[in-house]
């Protein structure tokens, strides 16, 4: 110890630009700003889920079988074992991210969801259904080992109080700009999606649905 002591700091060699300085120690690698990552669109969300780029757990997984499940959502498992997002009331759940949302599981009474939670994972898109499951382990510290890091969004959290389209919803609905149950979802609007000022002027926009269909 004290050699190495001597070889670090130049009293080894007649030339101290000899030295073996010790490297400096390698920092800790940095936690993801998880309620940024809530704010992802769902493309950008659902690209980090399968580049495994979302902390320690959460991940999607392609399935190479025959099985009624093109896709899992992966997070931390549970005590009961299960690491499939989101998990059932036993701590269960197999992350199924459902292609067109016609036999979403996730309306089982066996997950403790939302309405909204379930109808942002029940979509036509399974673009859409993988990031809410991914949403699901962010708010619920699925994704990370030390659970304060977790983003514990309010029930229901305002954004900016517009009308938007969210056109993953029965080929377009009109949701409020908060996340929580309906009018709400389970995600704030992105900045491509045009805001209107109330539920009205929303459905004028998408004048093919009925009045009682057009909304959430």
């Amino acid at each position: 110890a004290q050699l190495r002591y001597g070889i670090r700091n130049g009293l080894c060699m007649d030339d101290p630009t000899e030295a073996c300085a010790a490297p400096a120690p390698t920092p800790a690698p940095t936690p993801p700003d998880w309620c940024a990552l809530l704010e992802e669109s769902d493309d950008d969300l659902y690209a980090l889920g399968l580049a495994k780029q979302l902390g320690t757990y959460c991940y999607i997984q392609e399935s190479h079988g025959g099985t009624a499940c093109n896709y899992y959502v992966k997070g931390r498992p549970s005590a009961a074992g299960g690491n499939g997002l989101p998990l059932t009331t036993d701590g269960r759940g197999t992350g199924c991210v459902d292609e067109d949302g016609g036999s979403c599981f996730f309306y089982s009474s066996a997950y403790p969801l939302t309405q909204a939670e379930r109808d942002s994972m029940c979509t036509v898109s399974h673009v859409a259904n993988a990031a809410a499951q991914l949403r699901y382990g962010i708010r619920n510290g699925y994704c990370m080992d030390d659970l304060t890091e977790a983003c514990n969004v309010p029930a229901e959290e305002e954004g900016s109080g517009q009308w938007y389209v969210d056109w993953t919803l029965n080929s377009g609905t009109c949701v409020k700009d908060c996340i929580g149950s309906a009018p709400c979802r389970e995600r704030l609007k992105q900045n491509h999606e045009s805001g209107y000022a109330n539920e009205a002027i929303c459905c004028s926009t998408i004048s093919w649905q009925s009045s009682a269909s057009c909304h959430l």
